[in-house]
């Protein structure tokens, strides 16, 4: 027997015999993969065990190498998949096991294969079809030939990258293949991904590597010349850069005859030497000369370039890398669209990258120039994404690396049939292609289509009316408003090529962003395929040539440009004389009026935007310097898109409706009927990728009427449909309630804010609160000499002497502004994340030696000396006002806002007042963050209501007992906090997989794929955790499932929801189980959250009383606290809820206390 046989038998019945752990199987197959003894060729890099790809965790992958000759890891590319049982699992069950893993299956892969100890299946992908099945038993593959037989066609030379581009080149390999109804959307969306990056990469390396370098040789030879002939000019001459040196001629003064033609002859020489030494290097110089001082207008900067270090640079750099490589793909995907749909003859998949290669041969040409070529093509359907653009310079540049890239990009996407990518995948494509910080930079977002015909809905759109999404990316809007007339006309069965050039002449999109434009095309023609059914190519290219100039999109301007409009005082605009038309499509367009307006318009501070240089002009009614341009999309829109009696609907920031920065806008805003608000913050995390909560606004152009109601709307967690992913506007609340009854100061605030979150039951009790004083009469006020500022009197009801001004001392705490503001002595510095009620927790962050210190402002410690003794400081940033104590030697950093009160009051004791947090929280609310946080700054402090009479001392004494019990709370758990930090875990999933756990210890009987849920509506009772139908599993083991009951509710609420991985990944201690989970029980015996509620319960009345509330009405309030979707996720920042309840992160203090 060769060494190989031995090796091969011995591997093989390790994997018949063993009784460990289905684990050790994947071990064995991995040795049989890599040895040198099986032949196969793979190395341990290639294999990746029990790793997630997205669509689960597969037992074993293998990545082939890319095309950098390393293990290519990325999901897409795991060419074979197995997943193994141990026993006799797949015996009578292969097909429906196949059928149940198959959702592993990747772009990629070739081959899936099951295997348990008795037998090993392997399914080739076919046609697509995966009906290429060859069956095994492990006994039978002892024999090597046998072996050879099953396992080489997955061997490493199979799947060798060279070898298939080869074949690819060839014209061999299969094209529009991929069919993603059955890959499915997700996969396509991650190919495209993948893509992009390697896009952005090989772009990077050429501009920031290859560029920086040339561009440091070409500045060498022009300081070698400049130190003889004066200071280099750069002219542009078509498409390349050309250096002069102008004051040639002055420097030549004086000098004779023979001496000037011999200047002039050295001087030409090395000019002559340079230009040929520049000529490979020109794309550089066009970039740095050129180009990249247009993109530096963008960023509001004067000059920007390669060589230049400054963050401002690095950030036009990126810009300019990313927008160069997202529009080759942008184009690729646009053509190979157009070519499975027989737009155009194949230029870049099969058959025209086999005639293309031949010809690069000949003539040394890279792939860049097929892409021109096949630029050319594109341009006589879709000219204006075609059309020569500033971008093409990579068009230009010889490189390797970079021509590599775009040949691999072309293969992967050569095997997608594209007349299979439908619906709004494309719109996946955007959202997946642009990196989240990318698409917050742009403050671009991905619109849900149900958002979209929702909003439409509630405009009145109905076939015929014209409509505008003036930032319509990749067109969910547009598409929904296409697909909704093309349905209309289908049913009055005139379908036909006027009809739908009329409809297109009536829906139009603008954006500024030129890749998304291309998207939406191409979404655009899925739309109008049927229209091509039965046509030949002729006829088919006829068509297009006719249907694609009525496609109302343009792309790559600002929608906010004014294009020769002017808004005027009577409320409406006129027209103007433009000076310039870029585009003649984009300037019909924007200067358009219409019967809808609607869209996701970009969510991104106007300061921080691209604007055009005359929109302080322009929008002044308006604009402030923290608005967010989505507002000026709004007015916009309401100024001029919308016709008088038309809608408006659009998806926006939910400081719209609250914040300072907007408050102009919503002046305007109260002019128009504001017809709905759809309050979307409870689901916001779970369907909207942004760090701000939405709103949809729905508003009629045209004055209100004096019984107008506005609708308001309100999307809770059970209007989310996890399973389907969608959400579900029929189980919305509707709530119709009088204008009036919105606005904040209708409940005695200083605010003008509209509040989505006051419902009729609110109105009267909201009221009655709102009629007491406010937190503002109690704040001790100072007058401040105008010529002497150390002249400082404290306020008293006299009036005010002459000569000074008031101040209230209620102001932010100390702005450090670097390490120079803290001292190693002194009062120690605390942020707004220490503060508690019943103290400050953690350690400072230093120390300020009001003498020493060079903070860059004191604020309200300007005025320590006249501060007094009650003195708070609140949180800048919770879900309702949290404020403590201040001893007298301590200070605050302005992460915190510090109040100085004349009076004594217990404000930190006050503030747990469930009757206060539900005023401060239906009303107050500024600066709206996911997970229902705000911020609280001095107008909203200042308005909280305090009645004008309340028992001190019986309120502190409440303050005592709550303290106390919180105190309780903690100790409570300690032990249990303490023994798990010290504690040895493993996930669950390590568990299971060690047998570690089997099934008579814990057993998921259904947990569906792809649930989020909140970890507080998980039910765990009876030895079961369960939520609703789609998550049942049996724990049978007292100890564990007294643990996972634990974690669920202490640990797990950190944060907002789980999947199933989140669960599998739960930390189990495995030595000592049974210690902790006594200590659970011990604990959960003592029960102290019970005395803490009851004494929060006399807090309540307490409050609620004094304020003016009916016994009926605190009992409404408090029990709004139980049942209420906002209100009872809302929480005080108390040390015992601080981590567990308000989303933060927790770490152990100097007194062992979990805290901020």
């Amino acid at each position: 027997m060769t060494k190989s046989e031995a090796f091969l038998n011995k591997t093989i019945d390790s994997i018949i015999n063993d009784k460990s752990s289905e684990r050790n199987l994947y071990a064995f197959v991995r040795d049989l993969l890599i040895s040198p003894h099986t032949g196969l060729g793979w190395k341990s890099d290639n294999i990746v065990i029990d790793s997630s790809i997205g669509s689960g965790i597969p037992d074993i992958m293998i990545y082939p190498n890319g095309i950098d000759g390393t293990p290519n890891k990325v999901d897409f590319n795991a060419a074979v998949i197995f997943d193994g049982k141990p026993g006799s699992a797949i015996e009578h069950k292969k097909e429906s096991l196949f059928h149940e893993k198959k959702k592993y299956i990747q772009l990629a892969t070739r081959w899936f294969i099951l295997f348990d100890q008795v037998s090993i299946v392997f399914w080739g992908a076919g046609n697509g079809d995966w009906k290429d099945e060859h069956e095994y038993t492990w006994s039978s593959l002892k024999d090597l030939e046998r072996f050879n037989e099953a396992f080489s066609r997955i061997s490493a030379p199979t799947f060798d990258l060279s070898l298939e581009l080869d074949k690819f080149r060839q014209g061999t390999t299969r094209f529009a293949w991929q069919d993603i109804c059955l890959l499915g959307n997700a996969k396509f969306i991650n190919l495209v991904k993948e893509i992009s990056k390697l896009l952005q990469d090989r772009t990077q390396r050429l501009v920031l590597i290859k560029g920086k370098e040339e561009l440091k040789a070409v500045e060498a030879e022009i300081k070698k010349l400049s130190d003889i002939y004066g200071p280099p000019a750069y002219v542009t001459v078509r498409d390349h850069v050309d250096v002069e040196f102008p004051e040639t001629n002055v420097l030549c003064r004086g000098k004779a005859p023979s001496e000037m033609i011999e200047y002039f002859d050295a001087f030409d020489r090395a000019k002559e030497r340079f230009h040929i030494m520049v000529a490979p290097n020109q794309w550089v110089m066009k970039i740095d000369k050129v180009l990249l001082r247009d993109y530096a207008e963008k960023f509001g900067m004067e000059h920007a370039g390669i060589l230049s270090s400054s963050e401002e640079n690095k950030r036009v750099l990126d810009s300019f890398i990313y927008e160069t490589a997202s529009f080759i793909l942008a184009r690729m995907l646009l053509i190979r669209f157009s070519e499975d749909h027989h737009f155009l003859d194949r230029y870049v998949s099969n058959g025209g990258i086999t005639d293309f290669v031949g010809f690069a041969r000949r003539f040394k040409k890279n792939y860049q120039a097929l892409l021109k070529e096949a630029y050319i093509h594109a341009a006589e359907l879709y000219r204006n994404i075609f059309d020569e653009s500033s971008l093409d310079w990579i068009l230009a540049v010889q490189d390797t690396p970079l021509n590599d890239a775009i040949e691999y990009s072309l293969y992967l996407l050569s095997q997608i049939d594209f007349t299979t990518v439908k619906g709004d995948v494309l719109s996946g494509v955007y959202d997946k292609f642009l990196e989240k910080n990318k698409r917050k930079a742009l403050g671009e977002y991905y619109t849900r289509p149900e958002i979209a015909r929702y909003t439409l809905r509630k405009c009145g759109y109905v076939p015929g009316k014209s409509l505008l999404d003036p930032s319509v990316g990749t067109g969910t809007f547009a598409i929904e408003g296409l697909a909704s007339s093309i349905e209309n006309l289908r049913e009055k069965d005139v379908l036909t090529v006027e009809s739908i050039i009329n409809v297109l002449g009536k829906i139009n999109g603008l954006d500024i962003n030129i890749f998304a434009i291309a998207l939406a095309q191409v979404q655009f023609f899925w739309h109008l395929f049927e229209l091509f059914k039965n046509k030949s190519k002729t006829e088919i290219r006829a068509l297009a040539g006719r249907l694609i100039p009525s496609v109302g999109l343009s792309g790559g301007n600002s929608s906010l440009e004014m294009a020769g409009i002017e808004f005027n005082n009577q409320g409406g605009f006129i027209y103007l004389d433009a000076t310039e038309v870029r585009d003649p499509k984009w300037f019909r367009i924007i200067r358009g009026t219409y019967d809808i307006c609607a869209g996701n318009p970009p969510w991104i501070r106007a300061h921080r935007a691209t604007l055009p240089e005359s929109a302080d002009k322009d929008y002044v009614e308006v604009k402030e310097k923290q608005i967010d341009i989505s507002g000026l999309f709004l007015y916009r829109a309401l100024k001029q898109w919308v016709r008088p009696g038309g809608y408006c609907g659009f998806i926006l920031p939910y400081s719209t409706l609250e914040a300072e920065s907007t408050e102009r806008l919503r002046r305007f805003l109260l002019e128009k009927t504001i017809i709905e608000i759809v309050d979307m913050e409870l689901i916001a995390p779970r369907v909207f990728d942004a760090d701000t909560v939405p709103i949809i606004l729905i508003v009629k152009n045209e004055a209100p009427s004096k019984e107008h109601n506005v609708q308001i709307t309100v999307l809770s967690d059970d209007a989310y449909n996890e399973i389907e992913d969608v959400i579900d506007f029929g189980k919305a609340r509707t709530i119709s309630l009088p204008m009036e009854s919105i606005l904040t100061s209708s409940y005695g605030n200083s605010t003008h804010r509209i509040t989505p979150k006051v419902y009729p039951e609110d109105i009267d009790i909201l009221k009655t609160i709102g009629l007491n004083p406010r937190l503002l009469n109690k704040i001790r006020k100072l007058w401040i000499n105008k010529k002497d500022k150390s002249n400082i009197k404290i306020a008293t009801d006299e009036t005010m002497p002459n000569g000074y001004r008031e101040t209230i001392l209620i102001k932010e705490g100390l702005k450090i502004g670097g390490a120079e503001g803290l001292d190693a002595a002194g009062l120690p510095i605390f942020k707004g994340a220490n503060i508690f009620p019943n103290g400050t927790i953690g350690d400072p962050l230093g120390h300020w030696n009001s003498g020493g210190n060079k903070v860059s402002s004191a604020n309200i410690y300007r005025y320590f000396e006249y501060m007094g003794d009650n003195v708070f400081a609140s949180r800048t940033l919770s879900h309702v006002p949290v404020a403590v104590k201040c001893p007298i030697d301590t200070v605050f950093q302005n992460s915190a806002h510090v109040v100085s009160l004349d009076v004594k009051f217990p404000l930190n004791i006050y503030l747990l007042s469930r009757v206060v947090q539900y005023f401060a929280f239906k009303t107050l609310r500024t600066g709206v963050f996911l997970r229902r946080r705000a911020h609280w700054n001095v107008t909203e402090i200042q308005n909280i209501p305090i009645p004008p009479e309340i028992d001190n001392s019986e309120m502190e004494r409440i303050g005592k007992e709550i303290f106390r019990c919180s105190d309780e709370i903690i100790n409570a758990y300690l032990d249990v906090e303490l023994a798990l930090k010290n504690s040895k875990t493993k996930s669950i999933i390590n568990c299971i997989i060690e047998n570690i756990y089997d099934d008579t210890s814990f057993k998921i009987t259904m947990f569906q794929d792809g649930l989020k849920m909140r970890p507080d509506e998980i039910i765990c009772a009876d030895g079961r955790i369960t939520h609703g139908l789609f998550v049942d599993i049996l724990v049978p083991s007292p100890d564990l499932f007294e643990y996972l009951k634990y974690h669920l509710s202490e640990v797990s609420t950190d944060s907002e929801y789980m999947d199933k991985n989140d669960f599998l990944r739960i930390p189990v201690p495995v030595e000592n189980l049974d210690k902790i989970a006594n200590l659970i029980r011990i604990a959960n015996a003592n029960r102290p959250e019970d005395r803490y509620n009851d004494w929060l319960v006399k807090l309540d009345y307490l409050v609620g009383a004094s304020l003016g509330l009916s016994e009926t009405e605190i009992n409404f309030v408090v029990g709004q606290f139980k049942t209420d979707p906002f209100l009872k996720r809302i929480f005080p920042n108390m040390p015992h809820l601080g981590v567990k309840l308000q989303a933060y992160r927790g770490n152990y203090g100097r007194d062992g206390q979990r805290y901020l």
